[in-house]
């Protein structure tokens, strides 16, 4: 009776292509990877407080940066495929972002 939901009012609004995106367990964040020119993939993060969009990484050719997972501390781990190497990566920016950092 006390818990009390609105949809009437829209906080962000982001546009642009993306894939797996998950959610950080705030709820301020999203992450995803998105294609760039067929052959590159990028993290991009959304700060949905404000709609801000943030583009994690910059994969030469070649390279994609995929399936950002975040974690309950707030970073976020995503895959970099380079050829037949894999590689995990970790990002603290979602909680530099939440600092003001």
């Amino acid at each position: 009776t006390n818990y009390k939901i609105g949809i009437d009012k829209v906080v962000a609004q982001v546009c642009f292509s993306g894939a797996k995106a998950n959610i950080s367990y705030d709820e301020r964040f999203f992450v995803t990877h998105s294609y760039k020119e067929g052959d590159i993939a990028n993290i991009q993060l959304v700060d949905m407080l404000d709609g801000s969009t943030y583009q994690v990484t910059d994969m030469p050719t070649g390279v994609k940066a995929l399936f950002p997972h975040f974690r309950s501390d707030g970073w976020f781990y995503f895959l970099v495929r380079d050829g037949d190497k894999e590689y995990v990566i970790a990002s603290d920016l979602a909680v530099k972002l939440a600092a003001g950092i």
